[in-house]
């Protein structure tokens, strides 16, 4: 079966709503604009200034509005870092999801930055987040509206959701992982199915991922039925002692085949075990060097994504 391909560049979704698609690959991150009739929001940053400031010149052109605030739907570096190559926007981040950004490093380590494809020396760093909401929050964009829905703790302390109901397009950070298996070394299952059944109950039509291609209500889920899948095996396999290791390489993908970098459901399923056991995974460390066995998991056949040098040698991901 062939692995899952798409043109990474900005697609219209409407006049004056566009995304940029990234490529496949680690911290490859994709980011979002919606303009009204008097302001614009940014959906998400990119990892670096550099293809920050790319696409904000690419949404600019799609609208006279100021594209004057920026939604962040979570905390991880890749939709963060190239936050600051927006321009004085007022960014808007859940309480949660700053306790979570502050309790980390403000940008990546050296080494990650030696290493990674995606952050980069003096363009990769957290900027303030000026507005601090909790819950729910409507924006007047005029004549559209853009509602930011925080979905709790699932893949990271705080998920949210944009949604745009005059269009029925809804912008979904990394609960949505479309043709791509997701990844992740801290998240709550159940959270993110249930995430994905609100999503489904939506007025909407269009869904753009946090990664791979912008969706479809099929897509969807396709996805949600994948979560279900997964930690429907990992129960099953935890409760009869087996390991996550063995889960991963006796895994028979079936339909999800196609989905680039397969090999990541180890991490997956190391993470479904520690929640497993009562850990909460969002405040733990994994139990094994995840990437690790990834990259025997690709010498012994898997089809895989080359992992990058930081992953080879067990980096962080964020």
């Amino acid at each position: 079966m062939k692995t899952e391909v798409w043109e990474s560049k900005v697609y219209d979704i409407a006049p004056g709503i566009c995304a940029y698609i990234a490529p496949n690959g680690l911290a490859r991150s994709n980011a979002s604009m919606v303009a009204g009739t008097r302001f614009g929001i940014f959906i998400d940053a990119l990892g670096n200034a550099e293809l920050t400031e790319a696409f904000r010149a690419e949404a600019e052109r799609r609208t006279e509005v100021p594209i004057n605030m920026l939604a962040l739907t979570h905390s991880h570096g890749d939709h963060v870092f190239g936050a600051h190559a927006y321009g004085n926007v007022i960014q808007f981040a859940t309480k949660k999801c700053k306790a979570e950004a502050d309790a980390d490093p403000d940008g990546p380590s050296d080494f990650i930055l030696t290493h990674s494809l995606v952050y980069k020396k003096g363009q990769s760093f957290r900027s303030p987040f000026q507005v601090i909401y909790e819950d729910d929050l409507e924006i007047d964009l005029g004549g559209r509206t853009v509602l930011l829905h925080d979905c709790g703790a699932c893949h990271t302390a705080s998920d949210v959701i944009a949604y745009v109901p005059e269009e029925k397009v809804a912008f979904c950070g990394d609960i949505l992982f479309n043709k791509v298996t997701p990844i992740g070394s801290g998240f709550h299952a159940g959270a993110l199915i249930d995430a994905l059944d609100w999503l489904l109950r939506l007025d909407c039509e269009t869904y753009v991922p946090g990664h791979g291609p912008i969706a479809n209500r099929a897509d969807l889920v396709l996805a949600r039925d994948y979560w279900i899948f997964l930690w429907e095996q990992a129960k099953a396999a935890h409760a009869a002692g087996s390991s996550a290791i063995d889960l991963a390489e006796d895994l028979d993908l079936g339909r999800y085949e196609s989905w680039t970098e397969p090999e990541r459901v180890v991490q997956l399923f190391e993470c479904m075990y520690r929640e497993l056991s009562g850990v909460d995974p969002l405040t733990s460390k994994p139990t094994f060097n995840v990437h690790g066995e990834r990259l025997r998991m690709a010498r012994e056949g898997r089809r895989v994504h080359p992992l990058t040098r930081d992953e080879q040698e067990g980096g962080d991901e964020t």
